[in-house]
């Protein structure tokens, strides 16, 4: 669709009118093409793990997978007062950071800023080797998992003057190619779609 302006003389028009309505459809034109590969969805989400170890043992909890393009951040872990993060470690909680192949252990401290970018996986760990201790040991941590928040760029927002004339209709289109448009409407859509680039556009009715 083309923005009309109407059939007026544009001769009898102020030139700063003109200007102002050539701004107008500048604006109004402008294309946000969102890819669905880029996974811009933005979530929050805690989970809680918990380990437990038999006498003489080891404990480990289910793990946590850390998808790509998350980040996860430990929020709090329960130490028990008999614990021993400086020596043994006895009955402390261990967080165990996989990457790829890699394992990292990170034993609970106070006040420790332990911060993961996914792809990984999140395990919690206590052990309960002491044999001072004749009974079961269990512990628990809480993460905080979010999605990377994409940078938004005013410089691709559709934006309507605030001295535009008459309301304007907002088109949502979707295109395979980015030459070829029809109209979309919002909705879910999966990475076998056929159209996966959308732009908005505002249309004066």
């Amino acid at each position: 669709m083309r923005l009309d302006f109407g059939s007026h003389d544009m001769t009898r028009i102020d030139p700063t009118v003109i200007l102002k309505q050539k701004e107008i459809m500048k604006t109004t034109r402008s294309i946000l093409a969102v890819s669905l590969l880029s996974g811009f969805t933005v979530l929050a989400q805690t989970v809680s793990l918990v380990a437990t170890a038999p006498v003489a043992g080891i404990g480990l909890s289910a793990p946590l997978a850390v998808q790509t393009n998350q980040v996860v951040k430990l929020l709090h872990a329960f130490m028990p007062p008999e614990a021993n993060p400086v020596g043994d470690q006895t009955r402390t909680p261990i967080v165990d950071v996989t990457i790829n192949t890699n394992t990292f252990e990170y034993v609970y401290v106070r006040d420790i800023n332990l911060v993961v970018a996914g792809p990984a996986t999140i395990q919690l760990k206590v052990k309960n080797t002491n044999t001072f201790f004749q009974d079961s040991s269990s512990v628990y941590a809480t993460f905080q998992i979010t999605d990377n928040q994409p940078q938004f760029s005013p410089s691709t927002a559709v934006v309507i003057p605030a001295d535009a004339t008459g309301p304007v209709n907002i088109v949502l289109e979707s295109s395979p190619d980015l030459l070829n448009w029809t109209g979309a409407l919002p909705g879910t859509y999966g990475s076998s779609a056929t159209n996966r680039f959308f732009r908005v556009r505002a249309v004066r009715q």
